[in-house]
């Protein structure tokens, strides 16, 4: 006999992952972690890790709501691990790759965990690291006034810039011509060592439109930090305080591709290297103004990877 519930127009909040980060504050258009931040939506494995012994190459899921650093330690022994995957946990399907093992950020380095204050986080090389992120991400914020929240965990080694995420376009008739957002802590876009900001640069007009900072520096050491953009005006926070909105041009950005740990500049191949052996712990990316909750999210994150 087959049981029907039928309550329109009712709230469920007593559902699986109502406690986790994505849970609490939904809407998410992709969300990336060693932990587990997804609602119940998600289900799947956390990362894909490529051991150096052999090139083999598996899941992980989330062990009491976070990847088993000692589990993935026993699957790469005395080598290096690296992502392959790691995964979107929204449930968009939006998954950052690296299939190249040269430019696969790590794990385990030479049997050694990656960690960041005691919780396991990707360590990306500074010269050619990345993770790419499907065209869905980027062609979601087009628009010259599209609002868009990132947050992020992440964790600097020395006071160059480290781009945690960066979204550009990938074709133009000519190389290097192209939009570029970034988003940056701790160097020079940032305008401040050991801030972290939005910066935005049309380069088919030479021009450094603005960059957006934080009035608190986020220190070399690991911590939580996001930046917001609302309208055509832009905040950085870290938890507490609120930088002053700066005016981002009424331009329309072609945005198609996003990479996670460095910077690709449209058709051009290099990789803008900076900042060895930084990490990445979490990164979570709003199509909306999170404003209204930014502490609360940053909070949530800071708690888990003890950043305040």
């Amino acid at each position: 006999m087959a049981t029907k519930i039928i309550a329109s127009g009712t709230v469920f909040t007593n559902f699986i992952g109502a406690d986790r980060l994505l849970g609490m504050y939904p809407g998410a258009a992709a969300a990336y972690s060693l932990r587990q931040v997804g609602s119940g939506i998600y289900a799947g494995p956390l990362v894909t890790i490529r051991r150096s012994s052999d090139n083999l190459t598996m899941d992980f899921y989330a062990v009491n709501k976070a990847v088993s650093i000692d589990d993935v330690k026993l699957f790469v022994g005395s080598g290096d691990g690296t992502v392959v995957t790691l995964y979107d946990q929204t449930g968009n399907g939006l998954h950052a790759t690296q299939p190249t093992a040269g430019y696969q950020p790590k794990v385990i380095s030479g049997g050694t965990p990656v960690l960041l204050n005691g919780k396991p986080s990707i360590m990306f090389d500074g010269v050619d690291d990345f993770l790419s992120v499907p065209q869905a991400l980027p062609q979601q914020f087009t628009a010259a006034n599209a609002n868009l929240s990132m947050f992020f965990v992440a964790e600097t080694k020395t006071t160059a810039s480290f781009t945690v995420l960066s979204m550009a376009a990938r074709d133009s008739t000519v190389a290097n011509d192209n939009d570029l957002l970034l988003f940056q802590c701790n160097g020079q876009y940032s305008g401040v060592n050991g801030g972290v900001g939005m910066f935005l640069r049309i380069v088919r007009t030479s021009t450094a439109i603005k960059s957006v900072v934080s009035p608190t520096a986020l220190k070399i050491a690991g911590r939580s930090g996001g930046v917001i953009r609302s309208g055509l005006t832009a905040y950085a926070i870290d938890g507490t305080a609120v930088g002053v909105p700066g005016d981002m041009n009424a331009i329309a950005m072609h945005l198609e591709q996003a990479t996670i740990g460095a910077t690709r500049r449209g058709i051009n191949p290099t990789t803008e290297g900076s900042n060895p052996n930084s990490k990445i712990a979490e990164i979570v990316i709003y199509p909306s103004d999170m404003g209204a909750v930014n502490q609360g999210i940053i909070g949530n994150m800071a708690s888990y990877y003890s950043t305040i």
